[in-house]
C-alpha cells in the first residue's frame, strides 16, 4: 500500500503544481520517463521534491517485482489457489492469499464456520433475554477478512446478483461496510 500512497502522491503533485487536463494526467503512469524530460520547472523546490518522489516510486517497484514473482511461484504450486481463480473477479495475488490463510478449506465445516475464522461475524452481546448485533468482533485472521472484504469489488462486476446487492447496500450504508456485509454474506450463501 505504501507504494500505491507514494504514487498518488506524486500524481497529486502533478495535479497540483502543473497539470490541469485529466488525459495528461492519466499516461503519466505509462510514459512517465520521457514525459518528465520535456517539462520546465518553474519552481527548483518542485522539480526537486518531484524528482524525490520519483526515486521513491521507483525504489517501491523494485521491490514489487520480486513480490509478484514469488507469488506467482506459489500460485503454481498450489493447486487450491488455481482452483479459486476459475471464479470470476479473483487474480492470481488474491487467490493465492486465500489459499494461503485458509491452509485446507477442509478444515471448515460450514461457510459460517470460515466466515467466523475471518473475522466477517458482528459481535453479539445478550442480556435480559435479548439479543444485540454490533460490529464486526476483529477477532479472526486480518488477511482474509481484508481479502475477502477486498475482492467484492471485482467479484461483483462478473455476477449480476452481487452486483446488485452490493448496490442496494451501499445506498443503505457506506460503501466500505456494503463490502464488508457482501463479503460475510457470499460464502454463507455458498453451496
Amino acid at each position: 500500500m505504501p507504494g500505491i500512497r507514494r504514487a498518488n502522491n506524486v500524481t497529486v503533485f502533478i495535479g497540483f503544481c502543473l497539470i490541469s487536463d485529466l488525459a495528461v494526467r492519466d499516461i503519466v503512469g505509462y510514459f512517465l520517463p520521457t514525459w518528465l524530460s520535456s517539462l520546465e520547472w518553474v519552481k527548483e523546490e518542485d522539480e526537486r521534491m518531484f524528482e524525490s518522489y520519483l526515486r521513491l516510486v521507483e525504489l517501491i517497484n523494485q521491490e514489487i517485482s520480486p513480490s509478484n514473482e514469488m507469488i506467482e511461484d506459489i500460485y503454481k504450486k498450489d493447486n487450491d489457489a488455481q482452483f479459486l481463480t476459475t471464479i470470476s473477479g479473483i487474480g492470481v495475488t488474491l487467490a493465492t492469499l486465500f489459499s494461503t490463510e485458509i491452509d485446507g478449506i477442509e478444515r471448515f465445516s460450514s461457510p459460517s464456520k470460515l466466515c467466523s475464522y475471518a473475522g466477517l461475524v458482528p459481535s453479539t452481546r445478550s442480556s435480559g433475554g435479548k439479543t444485540y448485533h454490533g460490529g464486526l468482533t476483529l477477532e479472526g485472521n486480518w488477511w482474509l477478512r481484508w481479502a475477502l472484504v477486498e475482492a467484492m469489488v471485482p467479484v461483483s462486476y462478473a455476477d449480476t446478483e452481487i452486483r446488485e446487492r452490493l448496490n442496494a447496500m451501499r445506498k443503505i450504508k457506506s460503501a466500505n461496510v456494503a463490502k464488508t456485509i457482501m463479503a460475510w454474506w457470499k460464502p454463507r450463501t455458498a453451496q
